[in-house]
């Protein structure tokens, strides 16, 4: 077989790909900041401690919080088994324990199957803003008992899907807290 038949075949299974893509199953990160679904606006729990005259007491109380989402789902004619989601890379790096597994949302656990969609199958929890200055930005992880709060500046979470029979997919985020530890999240490219 010549080079010219080698760069024959490889152009004509790009065009075939190219043309039958809808039907090969692809993992997909999905992220727009004008859908309420992946800014999110929810309660969380916090532990409240008080002093007082009778001793130091130690209350848990819901306090409103922002959650940043991104959503994951399956292009192609199948479903995809086995699928996790992990913070592969962190820069700068604030934590040495990277890669790991990002926490999905409403506690479902992985591996997950997703099943085709135009939208989002799942989403996936990056990050949880506290409403309150003095409260941090932590990134939500299955991984305990890691506590990974970050302050003000610009943060830049690479994260990579796998699952059986498709090819893994990465993209990468920038979350920006601003010195009040107010947080902005958006997509790259």
């Amino acid at each position: 077989m010549t080079g010219t038949e080698i760069g024959l075949g490889v152009r004509a299974l790009e065009w075939i790909v190219a043309r039958l893509g809808w039907w090969i199953p692809q993992l997909e990160f999905v992220f727009d900041p004008s859908d309420a679904r992946y800014v999110q606006t929810t309660f969380i729990l916090r532990d409240r401690i008080a002093h007082g005259q009778s001793g130091i007491a130690v209350a848990t109380i819901a306090v409103r919080a922002s959650l940043l989402r991104v959503g994951l789902r399956t292009r192609g004619h199948k479903s995809v088994d086995d699928v996790r989601v992990e913070l592969a890379r962190l820069q700068p790096p604030v934590v040495a324990t990277v890669p790991f597994p990002l926490k999905v949302a409403h506690n479902q656990s992985e591996p997950l199957t997703l099943h085709p969609s135009r939208h989002p199958a799942q989403f996936v929890e990056i990050a949880v803003k506290a409403d309150g200055n003095d409260e941090p930005v932590t990134v939500q992880h299955h991984v305990q008992p890691i506590d990974i709060s970050l302050g003000p500046g610009e943060y830049q979470f690479t994260l990579v899907a796998t699952g059986r029979d498709v090819s893994a997919v990465e993209r990468t985020f920038i979350l920006s807290i601003d010195l009040h530890g107010q947080p902005r999240f958006r997509a790259t490219g």
